[in-house]
């Protein structure tokens, strides 16, 4: 399920949007609002956590990776939904809920591969991918799996998309599935056909999103 390795220079955005944010919430006009002050709190804590998880990825505890990925993501996903509730004035879309739609977003994916990760270190039998002669096979049962999982990912992201009028989230489920595609593309077909399918899906999902916004200003 690892997508090609230009799916990870969305890092950049993220990091230009975490500084964005930096500045936004330390603004004199906002200093004293709590909702922001909640929110600094979850970032703090998402950046804790990703520290943590870098250290163990790279000494190789997969599992224990996964425990803190899932702290990034409950710290993003209590900071999105506390930042849906402020006002959406211009500043605030850019500066405040875009770089935390990114950030999860991406985690959201990331905590999907994380575990898939993880799950082929404990050499499953049916998660194996083996190689003879020169060609990756999987057995059924990973390619659902792993279907399984990505159908996961984007039906979140339409969701929450969806419930929240935001592209932001599901544009990067699209970047991530998009990138799983073309990896597998020689490989393993049928994962770059579900990550096609679900990447369009997806793309419907923010057309609509921005048809509607487009529709309410007028």
């Amino acid at each position: 399920i690892t997508p090609s390795g230009y799916a990870f220079a969305i890092w950049g955005l993220i990091y230009i949007g975490l500084i964005a944010y930096s500045f936004y919430q330390v603004l004199p006009a906002q200093r004293q609002n709590p909702t922001l002050a909640q929110i600094a709190w979850a970032i703090i804590g998402a950046c804790v956590f990703q520290m943590a998880w870098l250290y163990v990825f790279l000494t190789y505890q997969f599992w224990l990776s996964v425990v803190f990925m899932l702290g990034i993501l409950a710290c993003l996903a209590f900071a999105y939904v506390r930042s849906r509730s402020v006002h959406p004035t211009r500043q605030v879309r850019w500066l405040l809920q875009a770089p935390i739609s990114v950030y999860f977003g991406w985690i959201t994916v990331a905590t999907v591969i994380n575990v898939a990760g993880a799950i082929y270190v404990l050499a499953i039998p049916t998660d194996r991918i083996e190689t003879f002669s020169g060609v990756i096979t999987a057995s059924s049962g990973g390619l659902i799996a792993t279907a399984i999982m990505m159908g996961v990912s984007a039906g979140l992201a339409a969701f929450v998309g969806l419930k929240y009028h935001d592209a932001a989230y599901p544009a990067v489920v699209v970047w991530a599935l998009s990138a799983i595609a073309i990896r597998h593309m020689a490989t393993l077909l049928p994962i770059t056909l579900v990550g096609v399918v679900l990447a369009l899906g997806l793309v419907a999902v923010i057309v609509r999103i921005l048809t509607g916004e487009a529709a309410a200003k007028r």
